[in-house]
């Protein structure tokens, strides 16, 4: 088993990168890390798990 590891910002060169991981590998295997230091909570946890489920 390979683990395949996206850091996700939210922005479209992160999206991208997942989407082609998601498109090679699909994503069972798939982990999108997300670092959010501002401790407020906003969209790019709603389309971290959209962009897993694409």
């Amino acid at each position: 088993m390979t683990l395949h590891v996206v850091q996700y910002s939210g922005g479209i060169g992160s999206w991208a990168a997942a989407q082609r991981v998601i498109a090679a590998h699909g994503t069972t295997d798939l982990v999108l890390l997300v670092a959010d230091n501002t401790g407020v909570e906003d969209e790019t946890c709603g389309v971290s798990s959209r962009t897993a489920r694409t």
